[in-house]
Parts: C-alpha cells; sequence; structure tokens
C-alpha cells in the first residue's frame, strides 16, 4: 500500500486504523503497535480485514486470545509460549482489565509486565496490541515506558459518542480552547522532580529571539527521563506558546501519521490532501 493511500481518512475511523496498521505491516519486519477502541464490533471488524490484507500478500495473520484472570507473569509466559509457535508475520493480540486478576490492582500487573517487556519483543512477529480506552488509559498513566514500546500508537475512536467530534482524547492530550491548541500526550507528572536546570537553559533557549530557528534537542541514553522532561516543559511554559504539538518520530510513517493528525487538529486545509509530504 502506498503512503497516500492512508490520508483521505477521518482520524480514528476504522479505515484509517486499518490503512495505518496495513502499511506498518508491509513496511517492517517486527516490532509492536497499540491500538486503543471503544467497540468491540468495530474491532473485530478491523482484525477481520487485516487479516484479508495480510493473507492477499501472503502474510501469516493469527490472533491470540489471552488466559483470564491470571498474574502478569503467567500471561507473559503464556505470550512467550505462543510466539514461539507462530511463524514470522502478524499477530493480534486482545487485552482487557478481566485478563489480571481482581484482587491485584491493574496498576501492579502492569509493572510486573512492565518488568518482563525485554522477552516478549524478540521474535520475527508484528504484534498488534488492542486495548478497550480506559485500559490503555489506565496503562500510560501507571506505565509510561511501557506505553513508549510501542513503534504505533492509534485511537480507535470510531463507535463512540464522541467520534467525529473535536474532542479531548483521553490518551494522546488535546485542543483547549481558552490556551489554544496542546496535544501533550500523556498527564502532567505530579511526582516530577529536579531537572530544573535543564528546563531553564530550555525556556532561555526557546525564547532567544536571536535564535532563528529555535530548535532545541535532548539527548542522552534511553531511560534517564528525556520524555518526562520535554513534558514538564510543555506543561510549565504552555502559557508562552500559541500551540503545543507533539508527534512520535519512530519512523517515518508515525511522523507522517502525527503530522496529520496536527494538520486536523489545527484544522488546516492541508488534512485532506491526498500525498503525506503536503501534510
Amino acid at each position: 500500500m502506498e503512503p497516500n493511500n492512508l490520508y483521505p481518512f477521518a482520524p480514528g475511523s476504522l479505515e484509517e486504523v486499518v490503512a495505518h496498521l496495513a502499511l506498518w505491516g508491509e513496511t517492517v519486519p517486527d516490532g509492536l503497535a497499540r491500538v486503543a477502541y471503544f467497540s468491540e464490533i468495530l474491532r473485530d471488524e478491523a482484525v477481520q480485514e487485516l487479516k484479508r490484507l495480510f493473507e492477499s500478500q501472503n502474510i501469516s495473520f493469527n490472533s491470540i486470545d489471552l488466559p483470564q484472570k491470571s498474574s502478569a507473569t503467567e500471561v507473559s509466559s503464556f505470550l512467550i509460549e505462543s510466539f514461539r509457535r507462530l511463524p514470522p508475520g502478524v499477530v493480534s493480540i486482545f487485552w482487557s482489565e478481566g485478563v489480571f486478576p481482581d484482587n491485584i490492582a491493574l496498576e501492579d500487573s502492569l509493572r510486573v509486565l512492565n518488568f518482563r517487556r525485554e522477552s516478549l519483543v524478540h521474535f520475527p512477529l508484528r504484534q498488534i496490541w488492542w486495548m478497550p480506552f480506559d485500559f490503555a488509559r489506565r496503562m500510560r498513566k501507571a506505565i509510561a515506558d511501557l506505553d513508549r514500546w510501542f513503534f504505533v500508537r492509534l485511537e480507535l475512536t470510531q463507535g463512540s459518542a464522541t467520534f467525529g467530534r473535536q474532542l479531548t482524547s483521553p490518551i494522546f492530550g488535546a485542543k483547549d480552547i481558552e490556551q489554544g491548541v496542546f496535544m501533550v500526550p500523556m498527564p502532567r507528572n505530579p511526582f516530577f522532580v529536579g531537572r530544573e536546570a535543564i528546563l531553564q537553559r530550555l525556556q532561555v533557549a526557546l525564547n532567544d529571539r536571536k535564535n532563528v530557528l529555535l530548535t532545541q534537542a535532548i539527548s542522552r541514553l534511553g531511560g534517564i527521563g528525556k520524555t518526562q522532561t520535554a513534558c514538564e516543559y510543555a506543561y510549565r511554559y504552555r502559557d508562552e506558546y500559541k500551540a503545543v504539538l507533539w508527534t512520535s518520530a519512530d519512523n517515518k510513517t508515525t511522523l507522517n501519521v502525527g503530522y496529520r493528525r496536527i494538520a486536523h487538529e489545527l484544522n488546516l486545509p492541508e488534512q485532506n490532501a491526498t500525498e503525506a509530504h503536503s501534510i
């Protein structure tokens, strides 16, 4: 599928999610995608359409129903054994709060899963994790590192009462009418401490009118808090900007989709363009 086939679809629609996942699944050999959804019916329709698309190209497609009321350790072990039996290709995995025991907080189960995440990724598979919206929201809030594990993060908002309207996404951030556009993809961390010198340096550098580009980058080894620092800066200084925009740049596909979401959020005429570079 050519990239420009992705863009005529409404954000959050069944067609957009299928097109994005099909493009991703055809262009990478492995990795993880996460889809937050409202409607199980539309989720199942998306899975069936993806199965048809991939199998028409001789790409193996399988689905995994997780055991219910199992510990996070048992779930991760179940997934590893399932992956070992599957041929290279695409696999859909269906998550819900019922996967884990009722007597253990979901956040605690997710922390255990996060601890064992490295053991789940070393397979020649494209994994699509389907999650109800509230499950995905709680995962992101509890374990931000686990959500950043996904190369592709999508919302299947079709089937919700708010589909088709300008709305505040429970996962990805939102448009605040009084403060302009604010698209930071996570809530402010109430436990953020430190990094004051870095935040002050960013604030000075990004307000230096002699600097034409006004560009800054935060770079270090993974896991030291680069994303949290950028998030804190955005919340702390949001009043100084007309718009705060955010997109993932894990690869070209996610970057292009991020730009399309920005064009939609800003209501730019380019949002309806058919070519990625125009958007």
